[in-house]
């Protein structure tokens, strides 16, 4: 096996960072622009639970395969679904199960980005004064959006 070595020099090391830029996309004056996504609310049948976690559909396989995974816990029998997968992505997120009515978990902002799309989601707690429903409930949250094959990823849009 041969190794190349290369010496650095302070202008190789300019050159390489602009190759670099350039590589990824950027150009001086040209930065990718984001913009915010449409993401329609996902209103069919899902599973009844889901571990906690982020999930990304981009085809009737992973459906079933989220299913086949819920069903370890909690036996269900998977639904069909209407989403024409050539066209829209289903995004998701669970946080578990939590004791009452108080939680709640919202996806509130999608934005795409150069090479990916970011999901901001709203998780509220009660509070102590809060006079809650006694009654365990499970947060998901999904949206579906076009379809795409960026990656996807989710943070805490904190208000």
């Amino acid at each position: 096996m041969h190794t190349l070595k290369i010496k650095r020099s302070g202008s190789t090391k300019i050159l390489l960072i602009a190759l670099s830029a350039l590589a990824s996309g950027c150009s001086p004056g040209d930065p990718y622009s984001t913009h915010e996504l449409a993401g329609a609310p996902f209103t069919e049948q899902g599973p009844p639970w889901l571990p906690t976690g982020s999930y990304v559909v981009r085809s009737k396989a992973d459906w079933k395969k989220i299913w086949k995974w819920s069903q370890r816990i909690k036996p269900a029998e998977p639904t069909e679904l209407s989403i024409d997968f050539a066209e829209k992505t289903l995004i998701g997120l669970s946080l578990g199960d939590k004791p009452n009515g108080c939680y709640s978990l919202t996806i509130k902002r999608l934005i795409e980005e150069e090479t990916a799309i970011r999901a901001e989601y709203l998780y509220q707690k009660p509070s102590a004064n809060d006079l809650c429903t006694q009654a365990q409930v499970t947060l998901t949250a999904f949206v579906t959006i076009p379809a795409t094959q960026k990656k996807v990823y989710f943070i805490d849009g904190k208000e």
